[in-house]
């Protein structure tokens, strides 16, 4: 027994240095509320010059579901699979694609934050998803706990395109946002969210309109 120890512990060390999750947590301390992420599930697409990754750790997710939910402008969207209620989303977009990408800020590389085409969704606390109709008319399942949006401005991140994968680097601890069904302005929100994931291509994202 004693003279396996080594070969296990070497087989649980290797085991976590290829795991595939970026994970953290996001807290809005403005209303004492945070979403735990764990995110294990990537989807990318490639269109028009454009790369356009989408994150989540929604139990079930699937290229197809993902693509669908993207490509919906209007009418119930099904959010089972996609968002995940008490956690977050996050989508990515990164204009004239070349394979690879890489950015930071606060950065002297950049005179804008290069995250702007980037979100971060977080359904906050508890809740479910109900069917209802919001101030503007659109009926859709809504969260019934919080809702808040926003984007990194204190991050890491690279992206980079191998064996028609997408691998994934991010570290994340400050964020710019607000609640989205709410017109209390700017609410910040921070936390570390850090990890590697490798994305699987999803052609069926490459319809989604904001590619």
């Amino acid at each position: 027994m004693i003279r396996l120890l080594p070969v296990l512990l070497f087989g649980c060390a290797k085991e976590e240095v290829n795991a595939s999750v970026i994970e953290g947590r996001i807290t809005v301390a403005d209303i004492g509320e945070s979403a735990e992420i764990v995110w294990n599930q990537g989807f990318f697409a490639v269109a028009n010059d454009a790369l356009l990754v989408f994150l989540t750790g929604a139990e079930g997710a699937n290229c197809d579901d993902i693509a669908a939910f993207l490509a919906s402008s209007e009418g119930v969207t099904e959010k089972t699979g996609v968002y995940d209620g008490g956690s977050c989303v996050m989508s990515v977009k990164v204009p004239d694609w070349t394979g690879d990408h890489e950015a930071s800020w606060p950065s002297e590389a950049f005179t804008w934050n290069p995250a702007v085409d980037s979100s971060i969704r977080c359904e906050l606390g508890a809740g479910e998803w109900k069917l209802e109709t919001n101030s503007s008319g659109r009926e859709d399942y809504y969260w019934t706990g919080t809702t808040w949006a926003g984007i990194p401005d204190v991050f890491d991140w690279s992206f980079s395109e191998e064996d028609e994968a997408l691998e994934i680097q991010v570290d994340m601890s400050s964020y710019d946002g607000d609640l989205i069904y709410d017109s209390t302005g700017e609410v910040a929100g921070t936390g570390d969210v850090s990890g590697r994931l490798r994305a699987q291509a999803c052609t069926g994202m490459e319809e989604a309109g904001v590619l």
